[in-house]
């Protein structure tokens, strides 16, 4: 009896135990709840509600006039809503509309004479939004989809400093779509078209750490010249120019995220510094180089990894930066396209040239010798990564034209 008393006097307790712990459990879940981020589509893009929003915040955005859904793209509000949410807005405001709300309603509507009205294009195979004023239409706006906060029919891009920054850099520009026959053993692709998909990924991970990385080299001769990736070449190339650059960044690399693998640092920050990384999807090997301005001129480089010999790749000075669309995801790259193809490859850059017969450091029209690495600095100025194996996918999707061996292809891009 003692004994069943016992066992009778544990069992009670753990059942106790059990219920006090689910309690506690289920408080933290129902608090979490209660005040974590909801997500609600909009034209197949996402805003978010902040239910802790104080509802004083941009008050003075749900005193507009407007009857359709529209969001606030006017730099200079935007700029001062973000110094001060409780900011009395003056001036003329630019607020864009859905395209097809436009065409439903025409000019009917047109609010208060305060607000200037664009309009916004939503294509759902693009990862962008285009907004253009309606008597410019050739003259549009980029933006990857961003977040926004909702205020009656007004919604706020959620993070308003990077809204900002990629506004002033996304005018678009167009690509040439240049035709040309290549050699078939040149129209093989080692980079799959679907890869955009890990580019664009890149792309993101470099704005969030407020990285402005621009389409450089190839990559930008390969959008400019034929709207897409040149079938022949082994990497991506993207730049940025060195005071954009975060050290957090290498950092977050060296953490071996989830899609990316960082392989290769080469340089040091102050000079000749490049990066690269390949994705964990497609093994699409990126480059990242860090732009360094110099007088007139903007430059990158590239070490050679047996002499360390040092090569310098000069370029007009970069100081404009404007937005472009590879394979229906938007990018930034140098407004002045033509001038820097023209520096790097030569009058010549229309024509195609095969990367087997093509040096990384002597056919580029700018590049030159700058140089040798001390010997016993080699360890600090050429660092390879080769820890954790990257995963990639056994097949390309099925709706790719191009597809091609994938045992074949990564051979050929291996580092």
């Amino acid at each position: 009896m003692p004994n069943q008393l016992a066992l009778f006097c544990f069992l009670f307790a753990a059942v106790c135990l059990l219920v006090v712990f689910l309690d506690c459990r289920l408080n933290a879940v129902f608090t979490h709840l209660s005040i974590q981020k909801t997500r609600i589509q909009i034209d197949g893009s996402e805003r978010r509600e902040n239910e802790a929003k104080p509802t004083e915040c941009f008050s003075t955005l749900q005193t507009l006039n407007i009857s359709v859904r529209s969001i606030l793209i006017d730099p200079d509000a935007l700029l001062e809503l973000s110094k001060n949410c409780h900011q009395e807005l003056s001036g003329k405001l630019k607020l864009a509309i859905d395209e097809r709300d436009f065409e439903k309603f025409g000019v009917s509507w047109k609010i208060e004479e305060n607000i200037e009205i664009w309009l916004y294009r939503d294509n759902p195979k693009k990862d962008y939004w285009q907004f253009f004023d309606p008597a410019k239409e050739n003259r549009s706006h980029i933006l990857p989809r961003f977040l926004l906060y909702s205020f009656g029919n007004v919604f706020l891009p959620a993070d308003i400093p990077r809204f900002l920054h990629l506004w002033e850099r996304s005018r678009k520009v167009e690509c040439k779509n240049y035709s040309f026959s290549r050699e078939a053993r040149d129209q093989r692709r080692y980079i799959p078209l679907g890869s955009i998909v890990d580019i664009a990924r890149f792309r993101d991970s470099l704005y969030q750490f407020g990285i402005w990385g621009f389409l450089n080299g190839g990559t930008l001769l390969g959008w400019y010249r034929e709207c897409s990736i040149i079938s022949h070449t082994l990497d991506i190339d993207f730049a940025v120019k060195v005071d954009e650059f975060k050290d957090d960044f290498l950092q977050f690399l060296k953490t071996n995220p989830p899609y990316l693998r960082l392989k290769k640092k080469i340089g040091l920050k102050n000079d000749s510094m490049e990066l690269n990384v390949k994705t964990k999807e497609y093994g699409t090997s990126i480059d990242l180089f860090l732009m360094y301005d110099d007088g007139e001129s903007s430059w990158v480089a590239g070490t050679d990894r047996m002499t360390l010999n040092k090569f310098k790749y000069t370029y007009p000075r970069i100081t404009d930066f404007c937005s472009a669309d590879l394979l229906d995801h938007a990018f930034l790259i140098p407004c002045e396209v033509e001038k820097l193809l023209e520096a790097e490859y030569g009058t010549n850059w229309r024509m195609d040239h095969p990367t087997r017969l093509f040096s990384w450091h002597s056919s580029h029209k700018n590049v030159k010798r700058v140089g040798r690495w001390p010997s016993k600095i080699r360890a600090q100025v050429y660092q390879v990564f080769t820890d954790a194996p990257i995963t990639r996918k056994s097949k390309y999707p099925k709706d790719l034209k191009e597809q091609k061996n994938r045992t074949d292809w990564l051979s050929l891009n291996a580092i």
